[in-house]
């Protein structure tokens, strides 16, 4: 296998919830087509033809940059890694299958959070901040409550494709050669849709086949419906995004409550074990938590639970390889962090920013959105503290 080789794009696809198609989830670029085009035309198009002939070559394209760092600070946790490495019995590939044998589905923006590291594009909690921010070039507070509206229509219908018979009947005719589908939000497990296409899955004999992966919030529980259900597929893999714990988690993950949270992440390990399934918490490594991100580590492993590493990439002004050089010397020093979060975290910066400024301005966007009220500044002073002092001396 070229050292560049990317099996992703000979086995796989993944749409965003509005309705954009992507050969993978970390991809950089603009999209390789859309839901309305169909799957199985994008899958056969110019531009995946020449991402694949890119790593037959032995290339390293440039939407591919996400990976690239990872790997270059040290981590073999990247996308393409980890692709290689679930999915080695395919790495041979050179040519085109005839269809995606794995599928990575955003079945719209329907989620109960507000993330501080998402965005409009994922959940629906953060459309209000977004359309204010993107109407405040009307001074006529009328006409811009109008457009705030007719943004946020605008933006949810995008997602519309979950709604479609033409999207569910292609995945149906897709489903016979699928062997992996990831899910993912949107919160997954909110998604209504989903399940009656795993009852069908169920129905027709397909289920058996086809590993089903979840990566979660963590706020929806388990029950018998979603047990018995997931026992009739070949492996189902049970992932919660958790970026932090207690308050910290809470702030990340504007709208959760921890104490639900920790005790869904208790009956998904559990679950897990007993059924022998991949389970754990992936932790995306950001500004906001990498001043406790040793805390978080030794919670999840005091409890024997699997932590995936990922790092935030974008928005920028969140990425700690943007931490100004002073700040990154406080944080060696005051913190025990993982050999690839410091060397990613040492990588040339991308761009420079103030992430105090660009913090209170979130917040306050938030509190006109919801009337609402969070203070990173007030719950983690010492951090802020370091960041006020020190976040754009170089």
């Amino acid at each position: 296998m070229p050292d560049n080789f990317c099996v992703a794009p000979f086995i796989h696809l993944n749409n965003t919830p509005r309705g954009n198609i992507h050969p993978c989830c970390v991809w950089s670029g603009d999209s390789v087509g859309t839901m309305e085009e169909g799957i199985l035309n994008v899958w056969k198009n110019d531009k995946m033809v020449t991402l694949r002939n890119q790593f037959i070559n032995n290339e390293r394209p440039w939407e591919c940059n996400k990976c690239w760092a990872v790997e270059d600070a040290g981590s073999k946790s990247s996308f393409r890694i980890r692709a290689s490495r679930d999915f080695k019995q395919h790495t041979h590939l050179r040519e085109t299958l005839d269809a995606p044998i794995w599928l990575q589905l955003k079945l719209g923006a329907k989620c109960n959070l507000a993330c501080r590291t998402c965005s409009a594009g994922s959940s629906n909690k953060w459309l209000k901040e977004t359309a204010i921010t993107a109407c405040n070039y009307e001074n006529n507070p009328i006409k811009r409550k109008k457009l705030e509206q007719e943004y946020i229509r605008s933006r949810q219908k995008q997602s519309s494709f979950i709604y479609k018979n033409s999207f569910w009947e292609e995945l149906k005719e897709l489903t016979p050669s699928l062997e992996f589908i990831t899910f993912t939000g949107g919160e997954p497990l909110l998604i209504v849709e989903h399940y009656q296409y795993l009852e069908w899955c169920v129905e027709q004999g397909y289920a058996k086949n086809i590993y089903l992966d979840y990566i979660t919030n963590g706020t929806v529980g388990l029950d018998d419906y979603k047990k018995d259900l997931w026992s009739n597929f070949k492996h189902i893999e049970l992932i919660v995004s958790m970026d932090g714990i207690e308050k910290l988690a809470e702030y990340i993950r504007t709208n959760l409550n921890w104490e639900e949270v920790k005790q869904n992440i208790f009956d998904y390990t559990e679950y897990g074990r007993k059924n022998q399934y991949r389970h754990g918490v992936t932790y995306l490594v950001s500004i906001y938590n990498i001043y406790y991100m040793g805390e978080s580590l030794k919670f999840y492993k005091d409890n024997n639970i699997t932590v995936n590493i990922n790092f935030l990439h974008h928005p920028e002004w969140q990425s700690i390889r943007n931490l100004s050089n002073n700040v990154k010397q406080k944080v060696k020093e005051n913190c025990s962090l993982p050999d690839e979060v410091i060397n990613f975290m040492d990588q040339e910066p991308t761009a420079e920013f103030n992430f105090c400024d660009k913090l209170k301005k979130q917040e306050s966007i938030y509190h006109k959105a919801t009337r609402k009220t969070i203070d990173y500044e007030k719950l983690f002073p010492e951090w802020w503290n370091i960041l006020n002092e020190n976040s754009i001396l170089r």
